[in-house]
């Protein structure tokens, strides 16, 4: 099983000292999204989302699971595309989300432990790796990458409108923050998201990376 570093130091439930942070790529039990690992003494201990009495806690754990699965998503949908530009928009997606994932469970455990908020400055910009430029033309257009197109649209609709109200609900200036800019990420995703599903549907060719 595949795991990822979260950036920052974090505290040791065990001894107090340093500790690194790995959030899980996929499920791996019950509530776990990762594990700290000390610097210190090695101790190792499990990150679960626990069921508590916090909206705040209760708000940011619906965030780290929606977060997870549009990973998965987009990892999956650029498996499974043919086309080298749709492969490539799909998995700068992936990426992204996942670095939306890894800020979410690193804002979870703060809130719980310390009852910190935690500062968000993005994520970066979606930029193709690329200009590929033999894959405007000759390839198939595939019903599984204008599917996911539409799914995706939805889902980073649905984020947006989530992070949307959080902002509105947190009064804490950071996490209001963090929050509006989460929404400015989601919604620029899904401007691209639609610009592509146009394209595709329309013109039967992958704009990404022109």
């Amino acid at each position: 099983m595949m795991s990822e570093k979260v950036e920052g130091t974090f505290k040791c439930p065990a001894c107090g000292g340093k500790a690194e942070l790995f959030v899980e790529e996929a499920r791996t039990g019950k509530g776990k999204v990762g594990t700290l690992i000390c610097q210190d003494c090695g101790a190792k201990t499990d990150i679960n989302l626990e069921d508590v009495r916090d909206e705040r806690l209760e708000a940011v754990k619906i965030a780290v699971n929606a977060e997870q699965d549009a990973y998965l998503f987009y990892r999956e949908a650029a498996e499974k595309s043919t086309n080298p530009r749709g492969k490539d928009m799909f998995q700068q997606l992936s990426d992204f989300e996942m670095e939306h994932y890894k800020k979410m469970v690193h804002l979870y455990l703060s809130l719980k432990n310390e009852n910190k908020w935690i500062p968000y400055v993005g994520a970066g910009e979606l930029i193709a790796r690329n200009r590929i430029e033999s894959a405007k033309g000759g390839y198939e257009t595939k019903d599984d990458d204008i599917q996911a197109l539409k799914t995706a649209i939805a889902k980073e609709a649905e984020a947006a409108d989530f992070y949307r109200k959080m902002a509105e609900k947190t009064e804490d200036p950071m996490g209001k923050e963090m929050f509006k800019k989460l929404v400015e990420e989601e919604e620029t995703h899904r401007r691209l998201l639609n610009d592509q599903f146009y394209a595709l549907q329309n013109q039967g060719e992958w704009v990404w990376g022109d």
